[in-house]
């Protein structure tokens, strides 16, 4: 991995959405994805989106990732649990639905 820039301050919804507003920026989990990127992939699957954190109802393999989380296409840092969900009644969300 290359080396990259952190902040040294947290940026909240609110920051960020107007970080938005004023350039325009989105983030990867809202761009379209490149097919290229992913051959053998079926067009469908590639959606934007994000993994989600769930609480798992039974025991786990702690080695399994996706005993809790999941990949869940429409999901950014606007609607952090899926489509469904909106930051909007956290922080005035821009694209909140």
């Amino acid at each position: 991995m290359s080396g990259f820039w952190m902040d040294e301050h947290t940026v909240t919804n609110t920051e960020f959405t107007a970080f938005v507003a004023a350039t325009g920026y989105r983030t990867v989990a809202e761009r379209p994805l490149n097919p290229a990127d992913y051959p053998g992939t079926q067009l469908e699957l590639l959606k934007p989106g994000s993994s989600v954190f769930f609480m798992p109802t039974r025991r786990v393999n702690l080695h399994d990732v996706c005993s809790r989380w999941a990949y869940v296409p429409g999901t950014n840092w606007c609607h952090p649990e899926g489509p469904a969900s909106t930051t909007r009644v956290r922080a005035g969300c821009a694209r909140g639905v």
